[in-house]
Order: C-alpha cells, then structure tokens, then sequence
C-alpha cells in the first residue's frame, strides 16, 4: 500500500466520520425538538389549567355565597342600585374576573393556550360584557388594565352593542 492509498484510506474514514457525525447531531436536534414541544405542550396545559381553576373559584364563590350571587345579579343589570359597599364587592369580583382574563388574553397572544379553549373563554366575557351593570364598571375601571386587553374588551363590548 502506497502512501497515496493511505492517504486516501484517511480521507474516506474521516469523511465517514463526518457522515456519522451529522446523522448523531440530525438525531440530538430531533430529539431536542420533540422534548421542546413537550415542555411546550406541558406549559400550555399548566398555563389552562391554571386559569380554569381561577375561573372556577370565582364562580364556585358566585354559587355559594348567596349574598356575593345576589349583589353580582343586582350590580350586572346596574350599578346604582347597589349600596358603597355592595359597589366595592362588585368591583372586587370584576377585577378578579377581568385579570383572570387578561392573564388568558395575554398567553394567548404568545402561543401558550389553546385555541378552542380560548375561543370559550372570549363567548363567556361577550356574554358577561352584554350585562350594562359590567360595562359601566369597564367604562370606569378598565384603564387599570394593559393597553391591548383594554382594545381586546373594547371590541367585545362593541360586537355586543351590534348583535
């Protein structure tokens, strides 16, 4: 065997290396690609179930609590039938309910909920924004929110006020 034909020989085993270098590294970055989705998909699932539990909360509140489900009823269909205080529950509550939706607004907008359930979550705040009870408490209060959920409501309330 010449040293040419050794030289040769190096060449193919180092090209061979190479090829098994890349198809080692195609592999690492599949793999890393699939547990990427998966941490992703586990925080979409977090960030929802999250949300829902806070949603639930609020509204277990509204059914066992008779007096804050009956201020609530009162305060959506006017504000100024109810008393100071009753005024200051409500917009507790509202508060409570508009940040739980903010919070769903804003991980939307990045990609971490899922579609449909969002698509539930914005029926729910279009039948809550029909109330004129709550849309006096967000003409009043809805300027503590972020910018773009204060458009996002703002929409809603105009898509109610037409249909």
């Amino acid at each position: 065997m010449t040293l040419e034909d050794l030289g040769n020989l190096g060449d193919f085993v180092a090209a061979v290396g190479v090829i098994v270098s890349l198809i080692y590294l195609a592999l690492q970055i599949k793999q890393n690609t699939h547990q990427m989705r998966q941490n992703s998909k586990s925080l979409l699932m977090t960030n929802e179930l999250a949300g829902s539990e806070l949603g639930i909360q609020g509204f277990m509140a509204l059914a066992q609590n008779t007096e804050l489900a009956d201020i609530y009823r009162r305060g959506t269909r006017d504000l100024d039938v109810l008393s100071r205080d009753e005024k200051f529950r409500f917009g507790n509550l509202m508060l409570a309910i508009f940040y739980i939706n903010q919070a769903g607004f804003h991980n939307q907008r990045q990609g971490l909920s899922d579609d449909d359930a969002w698509r539930g979550h914005t029926a729910l705040y279009r039948e809550i924004l029909g109330f004129p009870g709550v849309r006096t408490w967000w003409q009043a209060q809805g300027h503590v929110f972020s910018p773009l959920y204060r458009q996002f409501v703002d929409g809603l309330i105009a898509e109610v006020q037409e249909g």
